[in-house]
């Protein structure tokens, strides 16, 4: 048998190349993704067998010829780590998201590690509960009624009168928005209230 053997699949091609003194091994060449790739094989057989599956899946159109074969288990251990995170939060990223959002992360670190980020960030983030517009000012009116009180001797930091006053127009305030909670209310709320409100005391 004469080498190199050609071995070809509709458009695709590859090269079985034989023994030599120096290197006792049959070798297969093609181009993967425009890069030669070649895996030595100790039987002919072997690399007749290599060599038609690759020249198939270069046919195809198939990239995971490009892997070599750490590669291709470093990949499938990511796949099933990434199925799992899926499983657990219904969220799902590719390979080559996860891949990307870590190293734009990681290069911003530089010498921190992510865990390290995630655990600092998750320590200084603060949980806002969600709060109905009313209870809220109910809250603010009891606080500030112990603002009325005075210790022997000393005047009170408000008067009952203003206490009374602005707790009415708290509660006006909160009845122009049932329903609502404090997080809902924007600046358009807030102008269109104030709107009415002067129309009203016109």
């Amino acid at each position: 048998m004469r080498f190199p053997k050609t071995v070809r699949y509709r458009k695709a091609e590859c090269k079985i190349y034989g023994k030599s003194k120096h290197y006792p091994f049959y070798r297969v060449c093609g181009y993967v993704a425009g890069r030669r790739r070649m895996t030595s094989f100790a039987t002919y057989a072997e690399a007749k067998a290599a060599a038609d599956k690759l020249v198939r899946e270069l046919a195809s159109g198939s990239q995971a010829a490009a892997l070599t074969a750490k590669q291709a288990r470093d990949a499938l251990a990511a796949l099933e780590v990434l199925q799992g995170f899926y499983q657990s939060t219904g969220k799902r990223i590719s390979l080559h998201g996860a891949t990307v959002q870590f190293t734009e992360a990681a290069s911003k670190l530089k010498d921190h590690s992510l865990a390290d980020a995630v655990d600092g960030f998750l320590g200084s983030v603060v949980t806002v509960k969600r709060i109905s517009l009313h209870e809220a000012i109910e809250q603010f009116i009891a606080f500030r009624k112990g603002k009325t009180l005075a210790a022997e001797g000393r005047r009170p930091q408000l008067s009952e009168d203003h206490w009374r006053n602005t707790g009415y127009w708290l509660r006006e305030f909160a009845g122009a928005f049932p329903g609502h909670d404090v997080c809902d209310l924007t600046k358009q709320h807030l102008d269109a209230y104030m709107t009415k409100f002067a129309a009203k005391n016109l």
